[in-house]
């Protein structure tokens, strides 16, 4: 969500494949997990932008960034690779598409 707010988005929709966490992000209702310090800054972070969906998407739906942060891992890398797919939608209605980061 900082990413895409330091990038410029105003519109996101962002996946993940840990459906607790999303439905934490969703709920209207105050977390009161140990992550909840995370979930406040995702809920207060999204303020941000016009438009901030979050979706689960199971792991074979992103295979693609699970197989390269696995092969990262694979590579007795310090840290992994991190695949960042940014969809960024400025006024006009202009996607930009899918970008690779490494940490």
């Amino acid at each position: 969500v900082r990413f895409a707010a330091e990038f410029g988005s105003i519109r996101v929709e962002i996946e993940g494949d840990v459906l607790s966490i999303i439905r934490k992000i969703q709920s209207k209702d105050e977390d009161i997990s140990e992550i909840r310090a995370y979930i406040s800054d995702v809920k207060r972070m999204r303020m941000n932008f016009i438009s901030c969906g979050f979706q689960h998407a199971g792991r074979q739906a992103n295979i693609v960034a699970y197989s390269l942060a696995t092969e990262g891992l694979n590579l007795n890398m310090v840290r992994p690779s991190v695949v960042v797919t940014v969809d960024a939608n400025d006024r006009n209605g202009v996607i930009e598409g899918s970008r690779v980061f490494r940490t």
